[in-house]
């Protein structure tokens, strides 16, 4: 038997000196060099042949990012992992492309309003005076973006698309469930405490139990939808329903009261939009006879301090608190009507609006964010690409001939609606699952042309 290299037979009179001379260059190494610079050498000779493999099937790497930021496993390696996986496929992106593949734009529309916004949160930086977190704020919501695009290169078809929400999925189920196998790394503070009661919130690998409430909320469509798709192999169904109902149960770990109106929103909007679905009707049953059932009651007294949001009483401190935030986002947004007060910049200029301000946090409302740090024009902005989203979504629902497509549209509605709602409460403008939800009816718009 020959030995060959993709198709060629290995000459081997070729092959014993290019072997010799490698030798003979490691035992020199180890000679003459000191003891790190041998290891990076033998380290670089391990790991460049499998390098350059995946530099030309970049897939695979694409997928591991994925998994990296969705469910921040990177927590355990001692070096930052997902630095490096975004510069890896750009720069493999970037040969291909000079050696000859198409750039794929999925929605010029969308594109141009986020660019647009982007222009914008970098111009603000002219009017902003804590000019360290506007570049900290504004360099990660590039990198957000840079992600978006890459992902956009890999998720062009049907295939691709299912593939593209599968990893998802793991990569949420990931970060909601290992934290109940591994410990805590040390480097990072205990889960957040709820004083009035003594109640630990669960946090996964989030790190934030309402952020992490926000990602079950980002879940919940993307399980149904592979409910729907994946028939095949028969443990498919079972385990996405089991995993459906996990994860309701992790989210009420969370006490979250912003994640409970969101939830509460996206079940409501599945039994209007899909109430001709009786599949879905069962498992959305399901989905809250489970809630109820693993509730606790403790759970139902922080949900019953909503109601304070409206008394005009101070029985509850951070609802409080989220009201006045609220009323000087409105104002600083009146006031700085072009540019806001600049990305990042809510709580250097929040001591000229309130004596307690001491005491206060970021505005808990994501359009109200946009408003008071980017100005009329990005908010503007911000409900133009929210607008175009849902013609988008729009049109999916109207396939008649594709029912995938039909189904995919009404969950990426529901999904969109549900998300936005906890947006009311939270500040999540340049949070990366905010901007991967945004991104996504665009990736289906290609994918299902």
């Amino acid at each position: 038997m020959k030995l060959e290299l993709y198709g060629r037979p290995i000459n081997i009179r070729r092959l014993i000196p290019i072997l010799v001379l490698i030798v003979a260059a490691l035992v020199a190494a180890v000679i003459f060099l000191p003891a790190g610079m041998v290891r990076l050498a033998i380290v670089s000779l391990l790991v460049l042949p499998f390098a350059m493999f995946l530099f030309d099937r970049p897939t695979p790497v694409f997928y591991l990012m994925i998994i990296v930021l969705f469910s921040n496993i990177d927590v355990y390696i001692p070096f930052p992992a997902y630095r490096y996986l975004p510069l890896f496929l750009l720069v493999s992106l970037i040969v291909s492309f000079i050696l000859g593949r198409k750039i794929v734009v999925h929605n010029i529309l969308f594109v141009t309003l986020t660019c647009a916004f982007v222009l914008i949160a970098f111009t603000s930086l002219i009017v902003a005076r804590d000019i360290d977190s506007s570049l900290y704020r504004l360099s990660k919501f590039v990198k957000t973006l840079i992600s978006i695009a890459i992902a956009s290169q890999f998720v062009t078809g049907r295939k691709e698309f299912r593939r593209f929400f599968l990893v998802l999925a793991v990569s949420i189920l990931m970060s909601s469930f290992l934290p109940l196998i591994l410990p805590r790394p040390a480097q990072y503070p205990g889960p957040a405490l709820i004083w009035a009661t003594g109640v630990f919130r669960y946090e996964g690998f989030i790190f934030d139990p309402n952020v992490f409430a926000l990602m079950q909320v980002f879940l919940v469509p993307i399980l149904l939808f592979l409910i729907a798709v994946y028939r095949r192999p028969l443990l498919a169904r079972p385990f996405f329903l089991v995993a459906l109902t996990a994860s309701v149960a992790v989210f009420v770990m969370t006490f979250s009261r912003a994640g409970f109106v969101s939830l509460a929103s996206l079940l409501f909007l599945l039994i209007i939009i899909e109430r001709r679905n009786p599949a879905v009707l069962v498992v959305v049953s399901v989905l809250i006879v489970a809630g109820i059932i693993l509730t606790p009651d403790i759970y139902w007294e922080r949900i019953k301090s909503l109601g304070h949001l409206g008394a005009g009483a101070l029985e509850d401190y951070s609802i409080f608190i989220r009201r006045e935030t609220a009323k000087i986002a409105i104002d600083m947004g009146l006031k700085h009507p072009i540019l806001g007060v600049g990305i990042e910049n809510f709580l250097y200029h929040l001591p000229r609006y309130n004596v307690l301000w001491i005491y206060m946090d970021l505005v808990h409302n994501a359009f109200l964010e946009v408003l008071s740090v980017l100005g009329i024009i990005a908010f503007s902005i911000f409900l133009g690409i929210i607008w175009y989203n849902t013609r988008v979504i729009r049109n999916l629902m109207k396939r008649r001939h594709d029912r995938e497509a039909r189904q995919l549209g009404r969950l990426l509605l529901v999904q969109l609606l549900a998300i936005l709602v906890h947006a009311l409460f939270m500040p999540v403008t340049f949070h990366f699952i905010l901007w991967y939800m945004f991104a996504i009816p665009s990736f289906a718009r290609y994918a299902y042309r």
